[in-house]
């Protein structure tokens, strides 16, 4: 990219890099560790210790991101509605944390009435702060990432019996799969994911599920009478 730019700026006379095979990108789906909807609400959530469960829910019931959970402002949270509206991001550069705008996800993330409860709950259980972060330290300042992956995430995945591997981030790989599961038009998904094109949520936000190859088989499951008819004549 950088030496096509070079040769439409006219700093260079050709590109030296055509015809050069580039290694395709090493697949992350791998890694990705998907629950199902019964292992959240079973097993996670309650090992998430209390002061903490709304965070974990948002990210599992909201699909935002760590730096969307953790800069979530009080101001932009509508219990009425219900929905969250993400205008800002925490971003960790250098051991330096950074509340940023983020104008990508304009439109309001949905609340189902359990995360509802949760962060209605949060919200009276810890008093405002001055940075205004919903979910916040003792001291009021933002959670770094190591530093809650330490105390509360890793902890609460040995207590419920998930495996280690499992990411902060993964839950909105669940969460997208749980959606397009239970036939959530793709165009829907996208849009409270805040993707501009269905097929980035199709290619990376979106698993298989147990029981998928049961749905297969119930698409075809006359298809057994059908051959004996068949037979017959």
């Amino acid at each position: 990219m950088i030496m096509r730019a070079a040769v439409r700026a006219r700093m260079i006379a050709f590109n030296p890099c055509d015809d050069v095979q580039l290694p395709r990108p090493a697949s992350t789906r791998a890694h990705r560790v998907i629950i199902t909807r019964e292992e959240f609400f079973g097993r996670l959530l309650p090992a998430v210790p209390i002061e903490h469960r709304a965070l974990v829910g948002t990210a599992g019931m909201a699909g935002l991101r760590w730096g969307e959970c953790v800069g979530l402002h009080r101001d932009e949270v509508d219990l009425a509605g219900p929905a969250l509206h993400v205008t800002r991001t925490l971003v960790e550069v250098n051991g330096r944390l950074e509340i940023k705008p983020y104008p990508k996800s304009r439109s309001g993330r949905p609340m189902p009435p359990a995360l509802t409860s949760l962060v209605r709950a949060h919200q009276l259980r810890s008093a405002p702060n001055d940075s205004g972060l919903v979910f916040a330290v003792r001291t009021g300042s933002a959670w770094r990432r190591s530093n809650f992956h330490r105390q509360v995430w890793r902890r609460a995945l040995i207590e419920a019996e998930l495996p280690r591997a499992m990411r902060f981030h993964d839950l909105r790989h669940c969460y997208a799969t749980w959606l397009v599961s239970d036939n959530l038009p793709i165009n829907e998904v996208q849009r409270v994911l805040g993707h501009e094109q269905a097929s980035t949520t199709l290619d990376r936000y979106t698993h298989a599920t147990t029981g998928h190859a049961d749905k297969v088989r119930a698409v075809f499951a006359n298809s057994a009478d059908f051959l004996l008819t068949l037979g017959a004549s």
